[in-house]
C-alpha cells in the first residue's frame, strides 16, 4: 500500500537527486502496489493525528493511511516515532 503523499515525496527527492528518468522509474515500482488517495475524510484523520502526535504533514497521512487500513508502516525515518505508540 502506498499513499499518494509518499510517491510525491520520493519522486521529488530522487528527481533532486538524480534526474527525472530515475525518479520515473521509481514510482512506476511504487505504482505496482495499491495507491491509497487522500481524500477528505483521510485528510481530517491525519490532521488530527498530526496535532495529537505533532508528526509532520506527510508523516501523519502516512499513518492515517495505514491506520484506516489496518496497515504496518514499514520506514527508516519514522522508526524512532514508531516506539512511542504511533504504530
Amino acid at each position: 500500500m502506498v499513499p499518494t503523499i509518499v510517491l510525491l515525496e520520493i519522486f521529488k527527492r530522487i528527481f533532486q537527486q538524480r534526474g527525472e528518468t530515475p525518479a520515473l522509474q521509481a514510482v512506476a515500482q511504487m505504482q505496482q502496489g495499491r495507491v491509497v488517495e487522500l481524500d477528505g475524510t483521510l485528510a481530517l484523520t491525519a490532521a488530527r493525528l498530526g496535532v495529537e502526535t505533532r508528526l509532520p504533514l506527510a508523516d501523519s497521512i502516512v499513518f492515517a493511511t495505514a491506520r484506516q487500513h489496518d496497515a504496518e508502516v514499514w520506514t527508516q525515518v519514522l522508526k524512532t516515532r514508531c516506539s512511542a505508540g504511533l504504530s
